[in-house]
Order: C-alpha cells, then sequence, then structure tokens
C-alpha cells in the first residue's frame, strides 16, 4: 500500500485529514506530518462541527495541536442532532426519533455530507481532482470496523472527473500506540480523556457508560435536554433504555452534584 501512496502523492493528490480532536484523529494527524513524505501544502485539514453536543474545547483543541501551515477547516450541516431528531418526530411520530448503531444518519448526516461536501467545493478551487479521505478508524475499535478496507475507492465522490480514495492511515494500530505517538510528539490528548474511553458527541449513542456519565456530570444542562426530549417522543437513544439510565444517574441527581468544570 505504501506504493499505492507514494504515487498519490508524485501525483499532486490532496489529503483531507478529518479531525474530530479524538485521540485517532490527533494520532493520524502527527503520523501524515511527521512521518510521512507529503508535502505540507498537500495536507487540509478539515472538522465537522457538531454544535452544542460536543466536548468544550474541541476546536480549540484541533487547533493547538496542528501546525499554523496547515489552518483548520470547519465545516457544518444544516441541522444539529436534536433538530434531527425533533424533526424525525415531528415528521414520524411512529417511528424512533434517534439514530441508532445500526442507523447511525447522525454520522452521514452530521460528519460525512459535510466534509464531502467540503471536499468537491475545494478541489474545485484548486483544479484538482485527485484526492484522499483520511480518517483516524481504527480496526481495535470494534468487530466492525476490523473488517474494513483502510484504502478504498470513494464512489460518492468518485464522479464529474474526480478520483478520491477512502484511506485509514492508523487503521493496525492500537490504542496503547495512539496515545504513544501524541505522548512522543510532546502533545496531550483533549482533556476528556482524563476521564473518557472515547471522544465523540457528549452523549454518543456508541458511548459506554462511563463515557456518558462524564458528559452528564460535566454538561448537565445538557443531559437535562437530551432526557426532556426522550420523554415527550417516546423514544429513547439506546433502544428502550433511557438516557439516565445508561449514564447511572439522573437529571435530579444531577441538581445536588457539584460539577467541577475543566479548564480549556
Amino acid at each position: 500500500m505504501q506504493d499505492q501512496i507514494q504515487n498519490l502523492i508524485d501525483r499532486g493528490a490532496i489529503f483531507y485529514v478529518s479531525h474530530s480532536a479524538g485521540k485517532d484523529s490527533q494520532a493520524m494527524y502527527l503520523h501524515l506530518t511527521r512521518h510521512t513524505m507529503i508535502p505540507a501544502d498537500q495536507i487540509v485539514v478539515v472538522h465537522a462541527d457538531l454544535g452544542e453536543v460536543e466536548w468544550k474545547g474541541v476546536i480549540s483543541h484541533i487547533e493547538d495541536t496542528i501546525e499554523p501551515r496547515h489552518p483548520l477547516n470547519v465545516v457544518r450541516a444544516g441541522k444539529t442532532l436534536l433538530e434531527m431528531v425533533e424533526k424525525r418526530f415531528k415528521n414520524r411520530p411512529d417511528a424512533p426519533s434517534w439514530p441508532s448503531a445500526a442507523y447511525r444518519q447522525c454520522t452521514s448526516d452530521l460528519k460525512r455530507d459535510p466534509i464531502h461536501k467540503f471536499i468537491r467545493n475545494d478541489l474545485k478551487a484548486r483544479g484538482k481532482t485527485l484526492a484522499l479521505n483520511c480518517t483516524g478508524i481504527r480496526a481495535e475499535e470494534s468487530s466492525a470496523r476490523a473488517k474494513k478496507n483502510p484504502f478504498t475507492l470513494n464512489k460518492l465522490l468518485s464522479k464529474a472527473g474526480r478520483k478520491v480514495y477512502d484511506w485509514m492511515p492508523i487503521f493496525d494500530w492500537t490504542t496503547e500506540e495512539v496515545f504513544d505517538r501524541i505522548d512522543k510528539s510532546h502533545q496531550a490528548p483533549h482533556w476528556a480523556y482524563q476521564e473518557n474511553e472515547r471522544l465523540s458527541c457528549v452523549f454518543c449513542i456508541m458511548g459506554c457508560a462511563n463515557d456518558l456519565n462524564h458528559g452528564a456530570r460535566q454538561r448537565p444542562e445538557l443531559f437535562a435536554k437530551y432526557v426532556e426530549i426522550e420523554k415527550r417522543t417516546g423514544y429513547t437513544m439506546f433502544q428502550g433504555k433511557s438516557l439516565e439510565e445508561k449514564a447511572g444517574i439522573t437529571v435530579g441527581e444531577l441538581a445536588g452534584i457539584p460539577v467541577v468544570t475543566q479548564s480549556i
């Protein structure tokens, strides 16, 4: 695969590096910029901003850990996750309102689609037609991800004369290797990793109980908003199990718990 990547570098391909501020994105960026031969002007960093449902300090963390020669491009969908849920409930009150692990509309609509749109527009502005869409997906994360091909043609983007590949540069890395790369680069991961196992939305359908509980303690007002929507719609994020049950804490309990806000 390395020969194939080098060939694409030599042909002037643009490497679009998706950065969520998560540990895998951070390690991937460091790997691509410090341990490969990709010219600086062929690397473009892009972040899909999820608005209020993101952990605090995400954008500032990315900006603090990437190089000035790679300015951050922030893209946004025309809706937020909670707006998506509200709209779906209004249009289809008979169907589950929340995304699920099997139907991850949040990922496709709020992350993938805005980044794809940016890639199309940026390639056109540059007069380029060859690119790689780089993500920090790793096989170790789940059995489903382990089955993925780390290098494939992106059929959605490979149209109108464009050829775009999806590439997962750290696909075979372990979690230990990810944190080691960050540490050896004299950086630290996002502050949420002080307690979290992963970084995504504060309350993610893929989140473990520990991360959801941490999110509730850090963002009690957002937690209450999710819980209110669950109760009003009658649908939950976790196929019948409420966010309060999954996080192991209730809105009422949080009202009596002092929340220590992390510095950003």
